[in-house]
């Protein structure tokens, strides 16, 4: 024994001869109980040992300067749990003002009332189911089998799930889901009763209710937030926590469960701006209980994720896109006098969160050749899916629509349609562009509408033309699949790409006998793969099949007039290759007396076709 325990020894003995000497100096039994306790603590110290505390052996009323293990036993429960963090230095067994305000913050929590701090008979027996069948501290043994559980000594799994996406937006009174769990049985069935979820920013500020709940949409655990006091501060500013306990979530081996967080934001609340929130699930926040009674709590984080507030709150929000019904790229023949009702694009809005009335909007023409708006253009209107008419204000620095009502219901895709009269004999490509950070309106409670998720749409190009090739048809038919043995087992199907040509010009133009100089062709495989055999195009032919100006080299197509053409191709695959084996028409020439060439290079989406046997 060394000389430190020995003299530990002697003081103790001496405080019990000093009880026997004289009752009326004696000290009392509680402080004598409590001075053991720490000798006999400093002792195993000292001598590599320890002192086991085990839970659920708090049988008296506990209150300010009580003395002993009963005490130390709590302290260290209250630690575990969260509610108690002792300082350096300090030695457990005494009953403080510490100690107090840590089970006045535990009785709220447990629905203990009153929540005074006083350890008494109710919080005994609350303290009795909360800790039945376990010890303090992680992956501790228990005493009590749980029949529940099938009496198997099982263990919990949590990691991050893939139901909850992160980066959740939120505005004023919204409900979403905000963080998962994925937990795993192995061993045996395990049963959770707590889960504590890590706020990086004051969740109570924003959040008036998180709820715990599985896939399916059953809840499982609701927590109010009604102020601070719901929500324990672990590091001022970085790290506040959210208990839901009391829980009985029964994890089976072979079956994953999935516990989803969600949270329902204010209704009003100053505190809602863009700030960003990480929520996680700390290490030690997740505690179970297996069926022999033995409880553990997750030994490392799960891992983070983030939702933020939209500025927006409650009032109109814009959002934008291309509608489907926009025509895609297409050819436009322009006259030798203007060209009217030509549609540029169709646009789609939608006011979220509030109905909306946009009061004024501007448009971006992107002309290929710079050609002014003004020049290119005139009488251009917006018009809504009620019919009403806005004609343009102005065509310079942007086309732009003022005054308008245009009524926007909430949460209601509307499309609006913009249309323009085309200037005589123009030969360009052009695009139309919504200008996002032009749009004007207020909602229905008088709010100026915001543009946080809107953004700049543009429609397809319309490409002008004073006269030139229209493809008027496309189109596909493919045979029978033909064997070879070559290369290996080879798949073929003679595919035949089908298409109409119009020349809307007043002069002859020319499409070529030679397959290669009428078309461009690609051959693709799929993942990268190269094509495989000959995929190609073989031969030509045209209807009618004769015209005055045909050559030897040229096929001619007369003003105002049309020829089809009918392209015989080969597609083919050698079977086993898992390759998509593909052969399309990227492109057809022309040419003619005035127009040096041209090529047709959008349109042609029909003429395509794939071999993926």
């Amino acid at each position: 024994m060394s000389k430190k325990i020995l003299t530990l020894v002697v003081t103790a003995a001496f405080v019990f001869a000093l009880v026997g000497v004289s009752s009326a100096k004696a000290a009392t039994v509680a402080e004598l109980e409590a001075l053991i306790a720490q000798l006999q603590a400093q002792i195993a110290a000292l001598s590599g040992s320890s002192v086991t505390v085990t839970a659920g052996d708090i049988t008296k009323d506990l209150t300010i300067g009580s003395r002993g293990d009963q005490v130390e036993i709590l302290q260290k429960y209250l630690e575990d749990e969260g509610y108690l963090v002792m300082p350096a230095g300090v030695a457990y067994g005494y009953f403080g003002a510490l100690t107090k305000t840590a089970v006045a913050k535990w009785q709220a929590d447990n629905g203990v009332a009153p929540a005074a701090g006083y350890f008494g008979t109710k919080s005994r027996a609350m303290y009795a189911t909360l800790t039945a069948g376990s010890t303090s501290g992680t992956g501790t043994t228990g005493t009590t089998p749980v029949a529940s559980l099938d009496n198997t000594d099982g263990s919990l799994i949590a990691a991050d799930a893939s139901y909850v996406s992160s980066g959740a937006t939120f505005k004023k009174g919204d409900t979403q889901n905000i963080y998962d769990v994925k937990l795993q049985a192995t061993g045996g069935k395990v049963a959770v009763n707590r889960v504590n979820v890590k706020f990086s920013e004051r969740p109570w500020l924003t959040l008036n209710k998180l709820t715990l709940k599985d896939t399916s949409g059953n809840v499982i655990a609701e927590k109010i937030l009604s102020s601070a006091a719901d929500v324990t501060e672990i590091t001022v500013g970085t790290d506040y926590r959210v208990r839901f306990d009391g829980l009985n979530v029964v994890v089976t081996p072979g079956t994953d469960t999935t516990l989803v967080v969600s949270a329902t934001a204010m209704s009003a609340s100053d505190k809602i701006s863009k700030q960003a929130v990480t929520v996680s699930i700390p290490a030690g926040a997740i505690r179970s209980i297996n069926g022999k009674g033995y409880t553990e709590t997750n030994g490392t984080a799960i891992t983070a994720k983030t939702f933020k507030f939209s500025s927006t709150g409650s009032t109109a929000d814009l959002n934008t896109s291309v509608s489907p019904n926009s025509p895609a790229k297409r050819s436009v023949v322009t006259s030798t006098s203007v060209t009217p009702d030509v549609v540029l694009g169709v646009f789609r809005l939608k006011a979220a969160n509030q109905s909306a009335e946009v009061a004024s909007l501007s448009l971006l023409i992107n002309s290929s050749t710079g050609v002014p708006t003004s020049t290119l253009l005139s009488n251009l209107r917006l018009v809504d899916e009620s019919g009403n008419v806005y004609g343009a204000s102005s065509l310079t620095a942007g086309p732009t629509f003022t005054n308008m009502k245009l009524q926007l219901p909430k949460d209601t895709w509307k499309d609006i349609t913009i249309k323009a009269d085309i200037a005589a004999s123009q030969t360009l490509s052009a695009s139309t562009t919504l200008d996002v950070s032009t749009v004007a309106g207020l909602d229905v409670n008088y709010n100026t509408m915001t543009l946080e998720n809107a953004s700049d749409v543009t429609a397809n190009d319309v490409v002008f033309t004073t006269g030139a090739l229209e493809l008027t048809s496309a189109s596909v038919v493919a045979g029978d699949p033909i064997y070879a043995y070559t290369q290996g087992l080879v798949t073929n199907k003679n595919v035949d790409f089908i298409f109409t040509l119009k020349n809307n010009s007043n002069n002859v133009l020319y499409a070529s006998t030679t397959v290669a100089q009428l078309v461009s062709t690609s051959t693709a495989g799929s993942a990268g793969a190269a094509t495989v055999a000959s995929s190609t195009i073989q031969s030509v032919s045209v209807s009618p099949s004769t015209d005055a100006n045909d050559t030897s080299t040229n096929y001619a197509i007369q003003p105002g007039s049309s020829r089809t053409f009918t392209l015989k191709g080969l597609v083919s695959k050698i079977a086993g290759a898992t390759a998509y084996s593909e052969l399309k028409i990227t492109g057809i020439n022309y040419s003619g007396t005035t127009i040096t060439s041209g090529t047709i290079n959008f349109g042609l989406e029909a003429l395509k076709y794939g071999l993926s046997m």
